[in-house]
Parts: C-alpha cells; structure tokens; sequence
C-alpha cells in the first residue's frame, strides 16, 4: 500500500507549475519555489505541498519564480499581504547569503519567518564527464595545473551569492587554485550543461534523478562534503579521505517560509500543518529516495523551528564571511 502510494505522490509532484495539488473550494495556497522545474528543490517542494493541501484541507498551488539566485522569489512573496496565503521555499541561499552579496537591494533573514524546515541536504562535487579527476586531491592538482596553463576550471552556480557560489569560492580557496564562476538561474540548467560538458564542477545536493545519470556516466560524483561516505553514494569517497579536502563539509537545509507579520493563528496551523505533513512515512520515503534528504523531525511549535532558523541564520552568516561575502 505504501508503495502504491509512495508512485501516486511522486507522480503528483512532476505535475507542471501552476497545476491545483489538492482540491477544496475554501482556500487557495500558493507556494513558491524560487528556481526553474526539475531540479532538487522543486521536487522537494512538490513532494511536501501535495501533502500539505490534504493536511489543510485546501488548493496549493506550486509556482516556480527562478532567478538571481532565488531572490526574484522571495521578492515576489514580500509584495503578497502577511496573510500565510503565500508561502516561500527557502534556504541559505536566499535568506542569509544573498544580503550578505547585497546589502542594498537583497532580502534580509528576518523578512521571513519559518513555518518549518523541510530536511537538510547532503552535498557533493559534481565533475563532467572526462574531467581528468576522479577524487578530491586529483581535483585539487589538476586544478593548479589548469589555473598556471591559463584556463582555469569552471564551476557552477545557481546565482550570485548562493550557497553553491560560497562553496565554489571555498574549494578555490582549500585547493589553492583560481575557479572561474559561472551563474545559471537553476539547478537543471546546471546539470544539462554538466553532461554536456559546458561546465566543469558543480558542488550541490543531489537527486536519485542524478545518481541515475552518473551512474550511465553522464557526469560523475569526485567528493562527498561529509566526514564518511554517504549512505547513498557508497563509492564516492569523503572529503576526508583526501588531503586536500579534509574537514570540507558542508550540507543545506530548506524550509517553508511566510512574510513577517502573519499572524500567530495562521503560522501556528501552517506549522502543525507541516508537523503532519513530515509525519508521514510516505512522505519521508519518498523525499529520501527522490532527493536523498531526510525529513526534519515534526517540530510541535513556531517557537522551535524560529529556533533553528536563527541558528541556522548564524551558521551561515559565518560561512559567508569565511568565503568574504
């Protein structure tokens, strides 16, 4: 049964953008996912929101608004009245990072406040197809030598200021060695460029989606940013077991978000919305093998997911400042 149902949310959550995920004529939701279908936080949001329109009994709507690194988003969110009506998928990237790459025109952290978080995301090195490299300290000797010929190696991002950006500027800095950055508006352009070899390293969460594409060689995967191999990709080495690389980790939560200034009642039925939500086993299934993130455990109040966005806020301020944001 778990499984039948586990193919029907999956196949919900492919639906194209704008598409109704739960039908009730009372109210309409709209969650924005801040970059273009197909990458790993869009199916990450279409997996919750199917079960978030059952849990409130409600339309919710999925709207993909990519661009400037998911700030076109959040923007677009902050000009919707503080009605809970509207609600934002974010991380890092938009919500700590980007201000800190802006300070004039970018959102700030507390813009938002947090329904709650959704999972954190392992992260790895994607390299294309025949990048003379297959672990982190290979990487990190061919880097050198590519920078002193000349022609640098390539690394994407989805934005200015996100978290692939930060990291791509900390690999340059471990390995000791120039990158050039180059910007996409989301994760699936990212990857149609990596396996066509328009693009050299990408350092991101991945999906099964990936795993199947590295795995017929489309690109492959050098480094895990974890002190162990990953569960689901145990022949990809850690940042540990290099020299280069050691004590590199890095992973990126995500979570749903509302503007400041909702009301309590709304927020509070939002979250124990998405308390039920990460309940169920279904759900936490299908979110582990479509985008290898563990669901966040159901928090019982705003109070304690407030919590973890300030510290989350505070990790990534000082990520940021480490890579001279």
């Amino acid at each position: 049964m778990h499984k039948v149902r586990s193919l029907v949310l999956l196949f919900a959550c492919l639906v194209v953008s704008g598409a109704v995920l739960a039908q009730s004529p009372s109210r309409t939701f709209r969650l924005v996912i801040p970059f273009s279908a197909g990458g790993q936080l869009d199916v990450m949001g279409r997996i919750v929101a199917v079960s978030l329109g059952e849990a409130l009994q409600a339309n919710v709507v999925v709207e993909n608004l990519p661009g400037a690194g998911g700030v076109i988003g959040a923007r677009r969110v902050l000009k919707e009245p503080a009605d809970g009506l509207t609600i934002f998928e974010g991380t890092p990237s938009q919500l700590v990072l980007a201000g800190m790459v802006n300070k004039e025109n970018a959102i700030k952290s507390t813009d938002f406040v947090p329904i709650h978080m959704i999972g954190t995301s392992p992260y790895v090195i994607f390299a294309r197809s025949g990048l003379q490299a297959k672990n982190a300290d290979e990487l990190a000797t061919l880097a050198k030598e590519s920078a002193k010929d000349g022609v640098p190696l390539s690394y994407a991002s989805v934005g200015v200021g996100t978290l692939n950006h930060v990291l791509g500027e900390e690999l340059s800095r471990r390995m000791g060695a120039p990158l050039l950055h180059v910007p996409y508006k989301g994760g699936a352009d990212v990857v149609r460029d990596l396996a066509g070899g328009r693009v050299d390293l990408f350092i991101n969460m991945y999906t099964a989606q990936h795993m199947s594409m590295a795995e017929s060689g489309r690109f492959n995967f050098i480094t895990a940013l974890s002190p162990e191999r990953q569960d689901r990709l145990p022949n990809v080495p850690s940042s540990d077991e290099s020299s280069s690389l050691k004590g590199f980790y890095a992973s990126l939560w995500t979570g749903l978000f509302v503007k400041a200034g909702t009301p309590a009642p709304i927020l509070a039925e939002l979250n124990q919305a998405m308390a039920k939500v990460l309940s169920d086993p279904v759900v936490q299934k299908t979110l582990m093998e479509q985008t290898a993130t563990p669901a966040a455990k159901p928090a019982p109040s705003v109070d304690v997911v407030s919590a973890e966005y300030e510290k989350g806020i505070q990790e990534f301020s000082e990520l940021g400042k480490s890579a001279g944001l």
